[in-house]
């Protein structure tokens, strides 16, 4: 082979490392991507002093976008800063300029290269892995329907849709890679959705964004936000005790900042140190 086909299979393998083993993408994007990059090559796209790389990430990022993953470019450009070759051998990759994805991004689309591609938020929900392995029919239905009529992102929209469909069902499972090991006793069974996995199960946005959707979803279908519960007399009388306590002991309670947290025991405890 010569330098220069060799320097092309490199950059194939480099692709396929990116897509399968860091990016986690089924083996049929990975063959989009493969076709991408080829298309990429063959338009010249890495003269300039561009070179390889900054194709493979392109070549990653659309195929991703073309198949309905949920994927930010930033992420692409980050994780792509090494590949293990075939015999073991890890390569550290020159990192590239975001700038410059960008704008090969935009160029190549502005020639026909590569399609300009955004996704909807129920193709984004629909050709999730783990929601498809993980949630029922019905909160795929539900999710489906509440991304109707929403502005933003599609990522933040599918991400808020899954978890206002999951409600307050335990859809993680013990053992599943989201559920946290910590929880004890009664969550067992299962984990609720939150915003943090589905901003790992929709990586193209963040917490912050999916709360933002969550609220736009609620005015667009008319769900009130429910309102706090009616305060427990038995915590006003737990409260009562504790400020008669601290008062005995020469404190003060502070009446802006109730105590949150204390229980009958905690009064109990500090009525026997009173009483000592």
């Amino acid at each position: 082979k010569t330098g220069k086909q060799r320097n092309r299979q490199e950059s194939f393998n480099r692709l396929s490392y990116l897509c399968n083993t860091i990016l986690g993408l089924e083996q049929n994007v990975s063959m989009v991507a493969s076709q991408i990059l080829q298309k990429l090559m063959d338009s010249g796209a890495s003269k300039g002093g561009r070179g390889f790389v900054v194709l493979e990430v392109v070549a990653a990022y659309t195929a991703a976008r073309i198949s309905n993953q949920s994927v930010k470019l930033e992420n692409v450009i980050d994780s792509h800063r090494g590949w293990t070759t075939a015999e073991g051998e890890y390569r550290a990759i020159k990192s590239v300029s975001p700038k410059a994805v960008r704008r090969l991004i935009v160029e190549q689309q502005r020639q026909g290269t590569i399609p300009t591609i955004r996704p909807m938020a129920l193709d984004l929900i629909r050709n999730n892995r783990w929601c498809l392995e993980n949630l029922s029919d019905e909160v795929i239905s539900t999710a489906q329907e509440l991304t109707k009529g929403v502005s933003g992102s599609p990522d933040s929209i599918a991400a808020a849709a899954i978890v206002m469909a999951c409600g307050n069902s335990r859809v993680i499972a013990p053992g599943n890679i989201y559920f946290k090991d910590t929880t004890t006793g009664r969550e067992n069974d299962g984990q609720r959705m939150t915003l943090a996995v589905a901003a790992q199960l929709f990586s193209g946005t963040s917490a912050r964004t999916i709360r933002k959707r969550m609220k736009e979803i609620r005015e667009n279908q008319g769900i009130s936000v429910l309102s706090n519960p009616v305060e427990d007399s038995r915590k006003q009388v737990i409260k009562g005790r504790l400020k008669e306590v601290v008062s005995e002991l020469g404190g003060e309670l502070d009446p802006d900042k109730p105590p949150f947290g204390i229980t009958r025991k905690d009064v109990e405890v500090l009525e026997r140190i009173k009483n000592r």
